[in-house]
C-alpha cells in the first residue's frame, strides 16, 4: 500500500503530490494580521531553499479566502498578502518533505 499526500485545488487541478516522500510537520509558526502587500519574515531553525520545504497555509480563515504567499530563504520562511487583501492572524505548519 502506497502512502503520501496529494491536494487538488477547486477546479479540480493537482497542487500537491508528495506521495513519493514521507513528508514531516517540523513546526508551526503564528503570522500576524497582514495588510494589502505587507510582508512578515519568521525565524524557523534550519530551513533553507533546498526544494525540501514547504508551508500548508489554510485556505479559508472565517469565511475569507487566505490571500497569502510565502517564500523560503536561509532561516525564514516569508509570508506575504496578496495586493489588496487583509489577511487575518493564522497559524501555519512548516512541513519537510
Amino acid at each position: 500500500m502506497s502512502y503520501g499526500l496529494q491536494v487538488w485545488d477547486a477546479k479540480g487541478n493537482l497542487t500537491l503530490d508528495i506521495s513519493s516522500r514521507i513528508t514531516r510537520i517540523h513546526s508551526q509558526v503564528s503570522v500576524p494580521k497582514l495588510i494589502a502587500a505587507a510582508s512578515k519574515a519568521i525565524a524557523v531553525t534550519g530551513i533553507i531553499d533546498d526544494g525540501t520545504w514547504g508551508c500548508l497555509v489554510p485556505e479559508f480563515i472565517g469565511g475569507e479566502q487566505v490571500r497569502v504567499s510565502y517564500e523560503i530563504t536561509s532561516g525564514y520562511i516569508t509570508f506575504t498578502a496578496d495586493r489588496g487583501n487583509i489577511v487575518p492572524a493564522f497559524k501555519a505548519s512548516i512541513i519537510r518533505f
